[in-house]
């Protein structure tokens, strides 16, 4: 073990702040880009908005996978460790977008009527009859709670963290040509 006071000491970040701060910059990019694609630039419904949001996501968690891998691993990181903090990054950007989602909701309450009118004609234009609508919509008419929207936030991208870390864990994953097991397996018989 080397000791604080020697040349070749180099602090290694836990996994807990790695992942939160992956998780504070995923959450901070699809703020940002809400922010100034959606909310300033009135890019909502822009076909070309739509496809870069489609993609920002997966780009920028990629990329603290594989800084995490080549600052706090030593450039090698297995499949499993890459989708574990794909995962948990993912769910600390639902709580950051869950809150952004909450105030923007307390400063622009017209956002959330916007909703509620684009649901109801969303069912009616589906056939579903009018008392349904008006009881489907009646408990979230009058606004939805920020715990509630923050958790649905967070569970959302721990969904989407799920799905996207399968494919992520992909590109990040290294493994370490020097590892026991990676070399058993290259030489097993078959």
């Amino acid at each position: 073990m080397i000791s604080q006071g020697s040349e070749n000491y180099q602090p290694q970040n836990s996994f807990w702040q790695n992942v939160l701060t992956a998780g504070l910059i995923i959450g901070a990019a699809i703020v940002a880009f809400d922010l100034v694609f959606v909310r300033m630039l009135n890019g909502e419904g822009n076909p070309m908005v739509a496809l870069i949001s489609l993609f920002l996501t997966p780009v920028v968690l990629c990329w603290t996978q594989i800084n995490y891998r080549k600052k706090s691993c030593g450039d090698f990181i297995s499949y499993g460790s890459a989708f574990k903090f794909g995962i948990i990054a993912m769910a600390c950007a639902g709580i950051v977008n869950g809150l952004y989602m909450s105030i923007l909701f307390k400063v622009q309450p017209e956002l959330w009527t916007e909703i509620i009118l684009r649901a109801e004609e969303a069912y009616y234009t589906i056939g579903v009859p009018d008392s349904t609508v008006k009881q489907l919509l009646a408990p979230i008419k009058g606004g939805i709670s920020p715990v509630i929207l923050t958790s649905a936030c967070f569970f959302s991208m721990l969904f989407q963290g799920f799905f996207l870390s399968l494919i992520t864990s992909l590109t990040a994953k290294k493994n370490n040509p020097n590892s026991f097991n990676d070399t058993m397996s290259r030489n097993q018989i078959d």
